[in-house]
């Protein structure tokens, strides 16, 4: 049996290619991250900012809180490790592994 030219027109049509797709969603998955990414830095922001104007710390022990937390949060995406995750529950910046000592040994 013989095809009609229509249907052998049909063969040589395009087809949606499986790699637009995945361009597709690969471009929303990094729109996706840098979201996440830039709400960390932003929360971290906003608790500094909060700790500063309550009076509960210093401007100097706010802004070198608020710069070693954004160099781990850089560090941790550069490592490809996603950031820090999440902020203390109280909010405290200075809380931190930085300002800790730790305990003297008897």
């Amino acid at each position: 049996m013989q095809k009609t030219e229509p249907e052998l027109n049909n063969k040589n049509q395009s087809v949606p290619s499986l790699d637009a797709n995945n361009d597709q969603n690969s471009t929303t998955q990094d729109q996706d991250q840098k979201q996440i990414v830039w709400g960390k830095v932003d929360v971290v922001y906003n608790v500094a900012k909060e700790a500063f104007l309550q009076g509960t710390s210093s401007i100097d022990d706010v802004l070198s809180s608020l710069i070693a937390t954004l160099q781990e949060i850089k560090n941790d995406e550069i490592q490809n490790l996603g950031g820090l995750g999440t902020v203390p529950a109280n909010g405290n910046l200075l809380g931190n592994e930085l300002d800790q000592q730790p305990p003297e040994q008897p």
